[in-house]
């Protein structure tokens, strides 16, 4: 909903009473201009009357008063095309204010603001989101069920060795591209989740699993 001046619905916008018309403004005789002299010399302009266009509304609207245009709160639908960010200029054309009496009325441009997600987040034409999995999952490989932004689910697969941080691309899945027929992608980003203070046989098998694995996460760090 939105507020503007629009065409007045008596006149059409022309600022004169139906059946009737403009004339030769009398001040200016149709110049649109008006010349004053000062001294020895002479300047030019816009007639005070008719405002530089040469005519007048003989007889003015009995709703806007000769205006052409009358406020009025308005709701429509607009299209959104698919893909648009924070920032972008939706044009809605002939929505505007209304122009001078007899002119076309202007254009409606809307401002969009795109609404945070509570799972994605966007990049550009990418959307990214993070993907929790646990140490055996980043470490033997799963495939795990996610959502997709426009609805649904599908099956991701994990890697064997997923390190976390690590991105995981789903093509083509992320937002439309404007003045393109291609779209981003989809990033799940990896966040491993270690347990808490493991205790009695979780601590044990960890601990042996160390020991076979014998990797030094450090070595050649420093």
């Amino acid at each position: 909903m939105f507020d503007h001046v629009a065409p007045c619905g008596r006149c059409g916008g022309s600022g004169a009473e139906p059946g009737t018309g403009t004339v030769t403004c009398p001040r200016c005789h149709g110049s649109g201009q008006q010349r004053v002299s000062q001294g020895a010399f002479q300047f030019a302009h816009a007639c005070s009357q008719c405002g530089g266009t040469g005519t007048i509304i003989s007889s003015p609207c009995s709703v806007c008063s000769g205006q052409g245009g009358s406020p009025k709160t308005e709701r429509i639908n607009v299209r959104i095309p698919a893909g648009v960010d924070t920032g972008s200029r939706v044009r809605v054309a002939g929505k505007g204010n209304a122009g001078s009496p007899g002119a076309p009325p202007g254009d409606l441009f809307i401002t969009v603001q795109v609404s945070s997600h509570g799972i994605f987040r966007r990049e550009g034409a990418d959307i990214v989101f993070d993907l929790p999995i646990t140490f055996a999952e980043a470490a033997r490989g799963a495939k795990i069920e996610i959502p997709l932004p426009g609805g649904g689910k599908t099956l991701l697969t994990v890697p064997p060795g997923t390190q976390g941080g690590q991105k995981l691309r789903l093509k083509g899945k992320g937002f439309p591209r404007l003045k393109s027929k291609t779209a981003g992608d989809l990033f799940a980003v990896i966040k491993i989740r270690v347990p808490k203070a493991p205790k009695g046989e979780a601590a044990d098998l960890l601990e042996r699993l160390d020991r076979v694995l014998d990797m030094d996460p450090r070595k050649g760090l420093w």
